[in-house]
């Protein structure tokens, strides 16, 4: 089984899409307090790649996630290339 570096992580997310422009759109779980979950979607381009994250542009702000978060491997929001 191959170990799970951060070269590892970073070029399994390269092979499903990610650069600089590339087209995201990201997946939140959120709960109304009462157990009931909903599935809110933003958008964005990615406007940087780090050595431990990259960089979003959304709207007017920029958000930054884990390279984990293409892969599937974090709990909570999880970003989806738009090939």
């Amino acid at each position: 089984m191959e170990k799970r570096t951060v070269e590892w992580i970073r070029k399994k997310a390269e092979e499903r899409g990610l650069r600089i422009g590339a087209k995201v759109r990201i997946e939140t779980m959120r709960t109304d307090g009462k157990e009931a979950f909903s599935k809110v979607y933003r958008s964005g381009t990615v406007t940087g790649i780090y050595p431990y994250i990259f960089s979003c542009q959304i709207g007017r702000n920029v958000a930054c996630f884990r390279y984990n978060q293409i892969i599937g491997n974090e709990i909570g929001e999880r970003v989806m290339i738009n090939g």
